[in-house]
């Protein structure tokens, strides 16, 4: 909260054109810290030590600070900058993960996993050991979007919000895990396959006409966005 890191592609927490073997973020004191990250043009990792609890947060429109990461987070912007993989070594400390790809309009291939959030044509984010207990956030674009959600971490909470296009989201985790997963649809008509899951699940299909279908667990399901009249 308040440091500043600067040279090496990297201002005040944000990374911009990164195109380095290695970035270390380091708690020089207690506290927990926000990286954004807004490109990158070459392989790159970020290793997360020292202690405290990070936020990463990835997108073209990152900005996020030590109080707009407190709470519930909806992130703008797109992933075109991240033209190369970013892998993320989680050390000590229970971290979260924003990836947005909101304003995108192409229709989009995904791949969410336990270890890897990857957009077809583009760099993948890469998880590294550590703890993501504070959440894993993914963000579609405004096109036909298919996602794959192939798990999720024993650890952290996982929640894909589609956007407002035609989306299909098939999640093929047979494993089971104690974290939830969260599937929004938004608007659009959306299909959510789920069948295959054995994991808690909470399923809102947003606007639209929405097909979902769940794994028989104590689920909850929602039709449109879980609003209460």
């Amino acid at each position: 909260d308040g440091d500043l890191i600067t040279g090496m592609g990297v201002v005040g927490y944000t990374m911009q054109n990164a195109s380095l073997s290695a970035v270390a973020v380091n708690a020089t004191r207690p506290g927990d810290h926000v990286i954004n990250v807004v490109n990158t043009t070459a392989p790159t990792a970020l290793v997360l030590s020292g202690g405290g609890d990070h936020t990463v947060a990835v997108s073209s429109a990152a900005a996020l600070d030590a109080d707009t990461a407190r709470g519930p987070v909806a992130l703008p912007g797109t992933l075109a900058g991240i033209t190369a993989d970013l892998t993320v070594e989680a050390g000590e400390g229970r971290h979260r993960l924003l990836v947005s790809d909101a304003d995108g309009t192409d229709d989009a291939a995904w791949e969410v996993g336990p270890e890897r959030v990857a957009r077809a044509g583009g760099g993948a984010v890469i998880l590294r050991g550590g703890s993501f207990a504070r959440g894993v956030t993914v963000w579609t674009g405004h096109g036909a979007d298919a996602v794959e959600v192939n798990g999720v971490r024993p650890e952290a909470p996982t929640a894909v919000y589609t956007g407002p296009g035609g989306d299909s989201v098939t999640v093929t985790a047979a494993g089971a895990s104690a974290a939830p997963l969260v599937v929004h649809g938004g608007a659009g008509d959306d299909v959510i396959e789920a069948s295959a899951a054995r994991t808690p699940l909470v399923l809102l299909g947003g606007g639209g006409a929405d097909a979902i279908a769940h794994g028989g667990g104590p689920d909850v399901i929602f039709g449109d966005d879980g609003a209460a009249d």
